[in-house]
Order: C-alpha cells, then structure tokens, then sequence
C-alpha cells in the first residue's frame, strides 16, 4: 500500500529485493524463536535462510548487528552469531569486488568524494529516505541530489546531522524511549549501505533509490506501531482508514510507471529533467520502435546535457545511418571513437559508412584504426579479412 515500495514490487529487476528481503525476515524470525525456545532447529533454519538472503542480494550482510541486540540480555551466547558474521564478510568482500568491476564510469563526481563529502552525502540521505516515506511524491528511478557543496548546502545538513544524532542518542539511553530502540537501531543499521560512505556502482546515477528502503521500512513501520497506541480499536480503524486510502492511491498511480519502459523513462525524465539519462534511454526505446526521428531528437537532447556522451554519439549516428544520411553519420561515429578509442562497434559502423559512399580505402582505414585501438579484436579481424 506504500508507494515507495512500488519499485521493489512493480519493477522485475528488483525481484532480488523481495526474495531477499523474504529470506532476511526469515532469519530474524527463526532467530527469535531460538532464542525464546533455545531449539537447534530454529538456529539452523535462521541461518540457513541467512545464506540465502545474502546469495539473493547482499544488502542483508549488517542483519547479524539486529540479532546482536536481540540476545543483549544473553551476551554469553554471542558466539553463537559467529557463523552469520563470516557469512556477512564473505558477502560483503565479494560485493566490493564484484562493485570494483563494474565501476566503469569512474569520472563520476560521487566516486571522488572526500571524507567531508561523504558525511554530508551521508546525512542528505539520512534526511531523504524517512522523508519519503511520510511524503512519498515525485517517486522515481532517479533523483536529482548532488554532492553538496560543504560551505552551501552543507551547513544546513551539518546542523541536521547533529539533530539526528542528538535523537539517536536520546533513544538510547532517555529511559523512557527505550522501547524504540530496537527499531530505530535496526533502520539505521539496514540503511547504512544506502547513505553513502562507500559509494557503489548505481550511485553515479542517483545518490539514492526507493528500492535500498524496502527492508529498513519494516523497523519504520514497527516503530510506528510502538508510537502510535491507540487502546480503542474503532477509533484507531478510522484513524488508519483515511491514510491507507490515500497511500493506495499514490501507489496505484506510481504503478503504472513500470508497465513499460518508455513510461518508465518518462516519469524519471519528469523528476530529473538536467539528467541525460532519461533522454538516452528514451532515444533507445523510440529507437527500437523505428521510431526514428524520436530518437534522433532525444539523442540530441541527450547531446545537450553531456557532449561526452559517446553513447549518445554512436547511436545517433546509428539513426542517420538508417536514413541514409551518410555524412552526418560519419561526424557522429567519428566522435564517438574519439570520446572512446575501445568502441569497436564505433569502428564497425564507421567502416560501413565509408562502405556505403563508396569509399573503401577509408573503410579499410577505419578498421586498421579500429585494430590498433583494440589489439586482436576477432570481430574487427574478420570484417578486414572480407
């Protein structure tokens, strides 16, 4: 009934979050249970399903620091969360790897950060996700949140930061609030990987994603059911009715957004507008329905926000090739390689190009060009020997 939920449930990609947010509410459940019961099965259960929350999607490796606080009043058995710890480092070296691989757009303002950036990023999303979650609008893939700048936007993230804090300490030791602290403590631990510190792959696209909330959104909304007492139960129905209603609305409406691509990309258009990757990703899809002169025109979009995108440059001349404007397709594939000397397939069209006016000393010439960039290149070595 949430709409910021909709994208972990709406969108296929994020079947991962589900499954493993399944298997993670398993492991604290079991867990409970063996602790109440003290039964070996439910150990083995609970970190069986572990095993499979993290094989599923490793943003479950900090749930050992929850079923920590769920044995602080049996300290002497902590041993016994041991396995699930390896398991968490094993996961979490593995993810740094696998991330390290992937990072191949490293000129991105959040893989450069320095320690003071990152704290500021750090709260900006501390502040973003509960905010979203009291006012889910303007949902979308992708978010227009910058590095903040530490002597403008910063000063004011400072100061919230140390209200944060200022209320994180005082649910730990005011007594009277100590039956919130399980669940402020287990949000805080599940966002953690989202807030920045160390930044991964899909960060050089949006410095936060409804998707990265879903499982610390069930200590949110646990902690509201502590908050919120309301001894009467007609009362407290009428009082749940009108706020459910509206979130089915919104998340009824959000929903739609991931019925196809191009709506997809056209609502996170609508939320980021000075972003290029709406406009890319839209020129690929009118693209793919031969809608050619949409495509052209969003590619151009795209152009218009980042002239280094070599993407953007290789598929518009793509779009001209398959007009028969052979001219504005050679400047196109031209700059394209030139942006990015390893594109094979910018080498490819551009020989097809020279192929198509006549030219075969230069096709020949863009191929060995091609070689030199990308030494032993199969596909490259194949169309020269034709």
């Amino acid at each position: 009934m949430h709409p910021l939920h909709v994208q972990s449930v709406a969108w296929i990609v994020q079947s991962k979050t589900l499954l493993s947010t399944s298997m993670g509410l398993i492991t604290l459940l079991a867990f409970h249970r063996f602790i109440q019961e003290d039964g070996r099965r439910w150990y083995w259960i609970s970190l069986s399903a572990f095993l499979l929350a993290i094989l599923l999607k490793t943003s479950v490796i900090f749930l050992p620091l929850i079923m920590f606080g769920m044995i602080r009043k049996r300290l002497g058995e902590w041993w016994r969360l041991a396995p699930f710890f390896v398991l968490s480092l094993l996961g979490g070296m593995v993810t740094l790897h696998v991330n390290s691989l992937n990072f191949l757009e490293r000129q991105a303002d959040v893989f450069h950060m320095n320690i003071g950036e990152r704290l500021l990023v750090m709260i900006q999303n501390l502040i973003f996700y509960p905010k979203m979650f009291f006012a889910p609008l303007n949902l979308s893939y992708m978010y227009p949140l910058r590095v903040p700048e530490i002597y403008g936007q910063g000063l004011f993230l400072v100061a919230a930061g140390f209200l944060c804090l200022g209320l994180i300490l005082a649910a730990a030791f005011y007594r009277p609030w100590r039956e919130y602290r399980f669940p402020v403590f287990s949000y805080l631990v599940l966002l953690f990987p989202c807030l920045g510190l160390v930044a991964i792959p899909n960060m050089k696209l949006s410095l936060v994603a409804d998707h990265w909330a879903y499982l610390p959104n069930v200590f949110m909304v646990i902690f509201l059911g502590i908050l919120i007492r309301i001894p009467d139960r007609r009362v407290w129905k009428i009082a749940i009715f009108v706020p459910l209603v509206v979130l089915s609305a919104l998340t009824f409406r959000h929903a739609a957004t991931f019925a196809s691509e191009e709506a997809f990309w056209v609502r996170v258009r609508e939320v980021n507008p000075q972003s290029p990757v709406p406009f890319y990703n839209l020129g690929v899809v009118y693209g793919r329905q031969d809608k050619v002169e949409a495509s052209i025109d969003f590619y151009k979009l795209t152009l218009q926000r980042d002239a280094t995108h070599f993407r953007a440059w290789f598929n518009l001349g793509r779009a001209y090739f398959i007009q028969r404007e052979f001219e504005k397709a050679e400047e196109c594939f031209l700059k394209a390689i030139k942006l990015n000397p390893k594109l094979v397939s910018g080498y490819l069209a551009l020989s097809s190009t020279y192929e198509k006016v006549g030219s075969q000393n230069q096709a020949v010439e863009a191929l060995e060009r091609g070689l030199a960039a990308n030494p032993g290149d199969l596909e490259l070595s194949a169309r020269l020997r034709k």
